[in-house]
């Protein structure tokens, strides 16, 4: 069962924003030293464990929403986002 939007737990956020950061463009592909099926492993793998944290906070979760978040400065680990 998939809850309405909610606030996620700081230990789920944090997890959610280090997996945004290893998806980026640029640490995905390492900074185009990887293959695309080397990539493509790493991408298929970190959206898995996006998932599994998905059914841990009980509804999707959009990267936008994650961005929000921590830029809001709620969260003492990322009071200084730009």
């Amino acid at each position: 069962m998939i809850r309405e939007k909610s606030t996620i737990e700081k230990r789920y956020l944090v997890q959610f924003n280090d997996l945004l950061y290893k998806l980026s463009p640029e640490n995905l592909n390492c900074d185009g030293e990887l293959s695309y099926t080397e990539a493509k492993k790493s991408y298929d793998k970190l959206i898995k464990i996006w998932k599994r944290l998905e059914k841990k906070v009980g509804r999707l979760v959009s990267e936008d929403e994650i961005w929000e978040l921590v830029c809001e400065g709620n969260y003492d680990k990322y009071k200084n986002c730009s």
